[in-house]
């Protein structure tokens, strides 16, 4: 119900989510130190069986360190549009991290998406994120905010405020809640329409100016 992919970045703002047909190459660890590179030949679907000119490639592109406590990186995404997409290009650019300091464990994320459309104005979307859990016994509070500010009419922008806890039953085993609420930019800025869809739960809900969940349940780990 709070998941950051609610809110952050957006379909209008090519948020690269997920990448089809993907081949990625892993280096090993130099002292915490990592790099991520993948391709695809076509960003989601099944590849043209007409004409390489119809599929969408993507280049990424993450560099990241892990130690003494700290989880931060840099990924970049460039989608390169085909023959058919409506877009041009997709820029995506996102730079976050955590820091465990055992009574708290804080984040922060940073993303930047822009869209280079034929005709249009470029739709471009900024998004920011921070986060804390504070684990107090068996219990972990958690705690997250998301702006996402959209530059244009078509698309808007909107934030996320979300809480929850998770109470361990044993090392594989707890019990999890969460609650989030959405508001979303109006379409004239008077209710209740929306330029913005941002919703919690899945997406078949296609979200309205203000969204709002609750979930609770358990969780095994086999």
């Amino acid at each position: 119900m709070g998941k950051y992919a609610n809110v952050f970045g957006g379909t209008m703002g090519g948020d690269v989510v997920r990448v089809d047909n993907a081949v990625a190459y892993v280096s090993p660890s130099f002292g915490g130190f990592t790099v991520t590179g993948a391709y695809s030949n076509n960003l989601a679907g099944q590849e043209s069986l007409i004409s390489n000119a119809k599929n969408t490639t993507v280049y990424a592109l993450l560099g990241r360190f892990q130690g003494s406590g700290v989880d931060a990186g840099i990924s970049m995404h460039r989608a390169a549009g085909s023959s058919i997409d409506a877009f041009k290009t997709i820029d995506n650019v996102t730079i976050g991290g955590s820091f465990d300091a055992k009574v708290v464990k804080i984040a922060a994320l940073y993303g930047y998406n822009n869209t280079d459309m034929p005709t249009t104005k470029d739709v471009r979307i900024d998004n920011y994120l921070i986060g804390a859990t504070v684990p107090i016994g068996k219990v972990a509070l958690k705690f997250s905010y998301i702006f996402s500010d959209g530059n244009n009419a078509a698309n808007g922008n909107s934030q996320q405020l979300a809480i929850g806890a998770n109470y361990a039953l044993s090392k594989r085993t707890d019990l999890y809640t969460a609650f989030s609420t959405i508001d979303n930019d109006s379409a004239d800025g008077k209710r209740p329409l929306a330029r913005r869809v941002s919703s919690v739960g899945d997406s078949s809900n296609g979200g309205g100016t203000f969204t709002e969940g609750f979930q609770v349940g358990v969780r095994h780990t086999f």
